[in-house]
């Protein structure tokens, strides 16, 4: 409990507002409070933001790890302790998670930013149109707006699509270099 005031004030400093709230990430904090609090405490604990069967089952699993240390011959400070080695492992793969899905989110916002500030740009070069008018000319040439919105679907593709395109492209260029070397070597 102590740990989650904390930890989700620390990610909501990094990431906006709109973006700290979307998805499993609340959810991954207050796991990682979760287990904060066990490693520190060395047991499990019953008063949580943590609700629910999931839950439950997590207590009960923990209790019969907890019960099963003890009967193997471990003292209590022992068995705190074991406790407190399995909550740091599992609170070191829920921070991985949480830093895993701040870079996510922080990725989104930083895109989605970019776009914004893109869209500013290209509303100012677009011209405007009244009803019923012609298309006036434009601040670029027609192969300009063209090569603008290749770019504009090249933002919204995916990383591995965009990467293949260029390696298409990549490709492309070494093709053209061995044509043009025969070509080349023969004088033309």
């Amino acid at each position: 409990m102590r740990a989650q005031p904390l930890l989700t004030s620390a990610t909501r400093c990094v990431l906006p507002e709109k973006y700290a709230r979307m998805g499993r990430f609340n959810g991954l904090m207050r796991w990682a409070a979760v287990y904060a609090q066990m490693m520190q405490d060395g047991k499990v604990p019953r008063q949580t933001l943590l609700k629910g069967a999931i839950y439950q089952k997590f207590i009960q699993a923990m209790s019969r790890r907890d019960e099963q240390n003890r009967l193997n011959g471990m003292t209590d400070t022992e068995a705190k302790e074991a406790l407190a080695v399995i909550a740091g492992e599992r609170l070191d793969a829920a921070m991985d998670k949480v830093v895993t899905e701040t870079i996510y989110r922080l990725e989104l916002f930083l895109k989605d930013r970019e776009r914004e500030r893109i869209d500013w740009i290209v509303q100012r070069a677009y011209p405007r149109r009244e009803a019923g008018q012609k298309w006036p000319r434009g601040k670029m040439d027609a192969d300009s707006y063209r090569r603008m919105e290749r770019a504009y679907e090249l933002m919204d593709m995916e990383a591995n699509d965009v990467a293949k395109l260029i390696e298409g492209v990549k490709h492309d260029l070494e093709t053209d270099k061995q044509k043009a070397r025969p070509r080349k070597e023969a004088g033309l």
